[in-house]
């Protein structure tokens, strides 16, 4: 089975939904305790990607020229380089702190609000940690799989830290209409560049998601873990 990479984490998440047509007879395991729970869950979020996402995520592709889609994903990345920043920290990665903390400065200013992405010609590599990565380095087990309404798969490990997260996040402290409208920019950029990965969807759409997503998470933590410092 291919491994989705951490940058179509989401987007493999909006495709098994998209692909989920009706709960199968659901047999709970010792990974997955929740799973008839998760798969009612995942029939409600699948009916409103096939709604809602994809058809609008569909016609941001179409119209929206790349040079514009560029932009935008570079400016929503870069709302999240202070997340990354302070999870460096506590991995105990100072170094890598600093280094995100200037490629967020750098492209906040000269990169027009993160628009542009010059930090990258400066040396300052994209790099993605959160609170669920942050809080394995401190030996906190995952507990069981999650599938969350409208979000995805998560366990209970990574939901806290999702919480977590939103307050190292800048777009959390300005009004709802603008945080909510950056979050479905979000949404609809990460689904319209994966709308191909529908066709790579094999057997249950159910058990494919959770276990790409369960070996993602597995691998990113591992390549977390290499260079990180528990406290």
């Amino acid at each position: 089975m291919r491994v989705p990479s951490s940058g179509k984490a989401f987007a493999t998440v909006l495709v098994a939904l998209a692909a989920f047509a009706a709960p199968a007879t659901p047999a709970a395991s010792a990974d997955d305790p929740l799973e008839p729970l998760n798969r009612n869950i995942l029939f409600v979020n699948g009916a409103f990607d096939r709604a809602v996402v994809r058809p609008v995520a569909s016609g941001y592709a179409r119209i929206v020229p790349a040079p514009i889609r560029a932009g935008i994903g570079n400016f929503l990345d870069n709302l999240r380089e202070p997340r990354t920043a302070i999870n460096q920290l506590l991995q105990g990665r100072p170094d890598l702190a600093v280094a995100d903390t200037a490629r967020f400065l750098v492209n906040s200013t000269l990169g027009i609000g993160g628009l542009f992405d010059p930090a990258a010609h400066m040396g300052l590599a994209h790099h993605r940690e959160d609170f669920g990565q942050t809080f394995a380095v401190w030996g906190i087990e995952p507990g069981p799989y999650l599938m969350i309404p409208f979000v995805g798969s998560s366990n209970v490990r990574d939901a806290i830290g999702t919480v977590v997260g939103f307050g190292a996040m800048p777009q959390t402290y300005i009004d709802l209409p603008p945080r909510a409208a950056l979050t479905a920019m979000w949404v609809i950029r990460q689904r319209s560049e994966n709308l191909h990965l529908d066709a790579e969807i094999t057997g249950d759409p159910y058990v494919y998601l959770r276990e790409a997503w369960m070996k993602r998470r597995a691998a990113e933590i591992a390549e977390t873990g290499e260079g990180a410092s528990a406290p």
